[in-house]
């Protein structure tokens, strides 16, 4: 069980990432795909998959794996944005 600091942490980094992840999807939406926003969304999304897998939340950890796969095809253009 985790204490209530340790799930506030968790929720605080969540919702940075969430925000990250936001942010750079709008600036996909403009037309700008570069490698960096790619990086970005990539990462914010592996941050996730890891620290919901360590607090046990096995649904969120196994969407936020996928999102990582996509955006991890999307980086080796192997996938179209």
């Amino acid at each position: 069980m985790f204490s209530n600091e340790e799930i506030a942490v968790f929720m605080e980094e969540l919702d940075e990432k969430i925000q990250v992840i936001s942010d750079n999807l709008l600036t996909m939406e403009k037309g700008e795909d570069s490698p960096e926003v790619l990086q970005e969304i990539f990462r914010a999304a592996h941050t996730i998959k890891g620290s919901s897998a360590v607090m046990g939340y096995d649904r969120m950890s196994t969407l936020t794996h996928q999102i990582e796969n996509l955006f991890e095809q999307l980086r080796q253009h192997s996938l179209p944005v």
